[in-house]
């Protein structure tokens, strides 16, 4: 039975193929890969069951899979010996957690982290990852948990000389460099440590595993058997990826189930940091954190500390006008976030054009809002090259920002140089239509102090900001077949008062 299964599995008719060069997964072999174009790249990708039968019993011939001995793959647990009594739904369950010592880093985690979880954080390259959860081990260790910080990435003296310049001083932080998984595995077992950081997930591989370091595969692979290990060993895990390209969140919101809470550790300047939960099994409120980190220190920030901080940054006081910039406002998660946009919008000779879209912006979410920006303006972008990128890579999520991203498109579509004093704020519907601001008056307070003169929303009531009134301009849009007109509109002005 196994070989009929085996030989199924393999058959080229139902058999998968990755590319090599650029990891994209494919129903046919190609001489050329479809996707990045690389010649000869495209290899069958093997399955083998056997590697599968210790943990799900895929190819188990017996019945008997649930026994009540103990003795079977399957175990049926009787909810007394588990310690839960059922009457008038309580229970009686004893969960152990661990904190950091940082209460901000624990807030992620509802209160703290619970021991016996896999947790995934996933964050750019460069973006300070690294040192951030060094000090993160070493809170841990001096909590009073015995930490284990694995490196794939850098050599033995390289950790010795990082941890030198950050003056880590932990007794119970223990760190290895290694990129074999058995042995992270094996460490585990040995030295029983309370807390393991792993640094990052696509150095690591199992050598049985029939594909290259860095594959999904691969990836899978290591992720399934941490999961394993740290429910067995009741051990509290926290994996570092690295966001390489658009696909790379996709990849592991594919294989989420083995995580008990995915953040995203996103940088919003050079040393001001944000963790964010995307999920969490302990938590059902989605919640962030913000942190000043640089080599040699790590402390919370508060919100008021850091909007203060990204309000000014934007220097919006020069009163400068630029084609395809835009300045930015919208919340994120309870977090004010000025940010600023600049599209770049050309034709060029290119068979295929390119649209190279800044990671911390949903690729659909551009897409749609392109194609409304398309229908309602009459013009084509698809025949275009676009590129757009952000000031502070930070991930939006907030429906308000899409009206930004129409007005940086067609400013640079038609050349329209906009104030940099001017804040865009709005979502848009399929039907062009611009969705209202949701603004405060503390919100209000804050984009005036940061030197913006003028607000573009749809609906906004003047008789709602009477006290802004004087110093703020409030410009309304209903739908975005409007948006060049005003843009033109406000450029104009501009040129009159230079004269």
């Amino acid at each position: 039975m196994h070989s009929e299964v085996f030989s199924i599995l393999n058959d080229d008719e139902f058999a998968s193929f990755i590319c090599t060069e650029c990891e994209g997964i494919f129903d046919k072999k190609a001489d050329n890969c479809p996707k990045c174009k690389a010649a000869g790249a495209i290899v069958k990708i093997e399955i083998t069951p056997k590697l599968y039968d210790d943990d799900f019993g895929l190819f188990d011939d017996t019945e008997d899979c649930f026994q009540t001995d103990g003795s079977g793959p399957c175990q049926l647990v009787s909810a007394s010996k588990a310690g839960l009594k059922l009457e008038d739904d309580q229970f009686d369950v004893k969960i152990r957690s661990c904190s950091s010592g940082i209460n901000e880093f624990d807030s992620l985690f509802g209160d703290k982290a619970i021991m016996g979880t896999l947790n995934l954080f996933i964050g750019a390259q460069a973006s300070g990852k690294t040192a951030f959860f060094i000090k993160i081990a070493e809170g841990y260790s001096k909590s009073g948990h015995k930490t284990l910080y694995v490196s794939s990435e850098e050599s033995n003296w390289q950790i010795t000389d990082r941890l030198q310049r950050m003056n880590i001083n932990a007794p119970k932080l223990f760190l290895s460099q290694a990129n074999d998984m058995d042995f992270v595995l094996n460490e585990i077992n040995g030295h029983k440590p309370d807390v393991v950081f792993l640094d990052s997930m696509s150095g690591f591989f199992r050598k049985q595993i029939d594909a290259i370091q860095s594959s999904n595969i691969q990836i899978r692979e290591c992720a399934a058997e941490l999961a394993k290990i740290a429910k067995e060993k009741n051990v509290t895990i926290f994996a570092v990826a690295n966001n390489v390209s658009s696909s790379t969140v996709h990849e592991f919101e594919m294989i989420s189930y083995f995580f008990d809470s995915i953040l995203h550790f996103e940088p919003l300047s050079d040393n001001i940091k944000l963790a964010r939960v995307k999920k969490n099994r302990n938590s059902h409120s989605e919640a962030i954190s913000l942190f000043y980190s640089d080599h040699s220190s790590l402390r919370p920030l508060s919100k008021t500390e850091y909007e203060t901080v990204s309000g000014r940054a934007l220097d919006n006081k020069t009163g400068g006008y630029n084609i395809g910039k835009i300045s930015c406002f919208y919340d994120e998660c309870g977090l004010d976030m000025y940010n600023e946009l600049e599209s770049i919008v050309g034709g060029f000779s290119l068979s295929t054009p390119r649209w190279n879209i800044s990671s911390a912006i949903k690729h659909d979410t551009f897409e749609t809002i392109a194609m409304i920006v398309e229908k309602y303006n009459e013009i084509n972008l698809h025949d275009k090259n676009i590129n757009i990128r952000l000031k502070s890579p930070a991930h939006v999520t907030n429906e308000d920002f899409n009206l930004s991203i129409a007005a940086s498109i067609i400013s640079s579509y038609y050349n329209i140089a906009v104030s940099n004093q001017v804040l865009f704020i709005g979502g848009i519907d399929y039907s062009g239509a611009v969705t209202p601001a949701r603004l405060t008056s503390r919100q209000l307070d804050g984009i005036k102090n940061s030197g913006f003169k003028t607000i573009i929303s749809s609906n906004l009531k003047k008789e709602d900001f009477e006290n802004h009134s004087s110093e703020v301009n409030f410009h309304n849009i209903q739908n975005i077949k409007y948006l060049r007109e005003l843009l033109s509109s406000l450029s104009l002005e501009a040129e009159k008062t230079k004269r």
